[in-house]
């Protein structure tokens, strides 16, 4: 978010931006003209934010957060592309669409897009809109927050059927059901577009509560660093409480299906001779990375911003989640190439059947 501050008439360099009756110069620049001195600032926010509950969580120096804003941006920026690029894949590969697998990830990928670009979106109109507007941006955000929470517990649901439950594991319109949790209402179901549902509902309660504003972010010493249209700080912090509270419930449903699922895997290779169990060993650790990126147990980096390793908690928080998307478009993009050679052996070994019976 950028604020311009004008000088008029004054020689030489000016002192820069105020803030709670200081003058802070974090993210200033200083630009002297004809006659006058233009004081340009960026005092941006970070990613982590989403789910830190002020006055509770720890407070971090100007230079800390600075750090924090940029990663968040660059990380953003990064996942934003290549989530759009997943999506992409998905719709012009007729073969990446042959299974609900693909769906739920490119869903999944649809709802880090949204939250990814409201985030930047947010980062650089914070400071430009108040009002209805701010209220309306942070709303969108806390539905795109939710909805990508939502998608991933499902991810972590799937895997559950897939690898733990196996059998009686086949639900009608299974996809559609999962959009009802994930987004909401299905407008499409080609596409499974959804607008309503769990999501929706929460963000128009808090709405209807006036529980969406500008707030300010603030570090040590009581500085404040930047402004955000998310919640707003009033007493108690139910809604930051409950959003904690929430993503926490997810969280741990998640990590108890990834673990159970890394032990099956390690058992498995257990019971499989040496030097095979050996060659599949970096591939195991790949595997279990990136389903940790579909399941979001990186997320769980939140619950450190609330104690002795509060910054390097924040720190890996807001570097793995804002990559997240990155990481899930490597998943997808090796998932796209083994279905090709799968697809492309299955066509050789069918000629080389037809040429042998001629």
């Amino acid at each position: 978010m950028g604020v311009r501050l004008s000088l008029q008439d004054l020689p030489g360099n000016a002192l820069l931006f105020p803030e709670t009756g200081l003058w802070n110069t974090t993210g200033c620049q200083t630009i002297v003209e004809i006659n006058r001195t233009v004081c340009r600032c960026s005092h941006l926010t970070f990613f982590a934010l989403l789910l830190q509950v002020p006055g509770i969580s720890s407070t971090y120096s100007l230079q800390d957060l600075q750090a924090l804003s940029y990663i968040s941006l660059i990380g953003c920026g990064l996942s934003a592309f290549f989530t759009a690029v997943t999506i992409i894949l998905y719709l012009t590969y007729k073969l990446a669409r042959r299974d609900s697998t693909s769906t739920i990830h490119v869903c999944l990928c649809a709802s880090l897009l949204l939250l990814y670009l409201l985030f930047l979106v947010n980062v650089k109109l914070a400071s430009l809109v108040a009002g209805a507007l701010c209220a309306a941006l942070g709303g969108a955000l806390h539905y795109a927050l939710l909805s990508s929470l939502n998608w991933m517990a499902i991810e972590a649901l799937h895997l559950y059927l897939l690898t733990i439950r196996v059998y009686n594991s086949y639900f009608h319109r299974y996809v559609l059901k999962l959009s009802i949790f994930g987004w909401g209402e299905t407008l499409s179901h080609k596409l499974r577009l959804c607008v309503t549902g769990l999501p929706l509902l929460a963000v128009i309660i808090v709405g209807s509560l006036k529980q969406y504003g500008k707030l300010e972010v603030r570090s040590t010493g009581n500085q404040t660093f930047g402004q955000f249209c998310w919640l707003e700080v009033q007493e108690p912090r139910v809604v930051y409480l409950l959003n904690l509270a929430y993503m926490a419930l997810l969280f741990l449903c998640s990590l108890g299906i990834f673990i159970t699922v890394c032990s099956r895997i390690w058992t498995l290779r257990h019971s499989q001779p040496h030097n095979q169990s050996q060659r599949m060993g970096c591939r195991d650790v790949g595997t279990m990375l990136g389903l940790s990126m579909l399941l979001g147990t990186s997320w769980g980096f939140t619950f450190m911003g609330y104690g002795p390793l509060a910054l390097p908690g924040l720190i890996a928080f807001t570097l793995i989640n804002s990559l997240q998307g990155v990481f899930i478009f490597l998943m997808f993009f090796f998932m796209v190439l083994k279905v090709r050679r799968e697809e492309k052996t299955a066509s050789y070994s069918a000629r080389s059947s037809e040429d042998h019976r001629q």
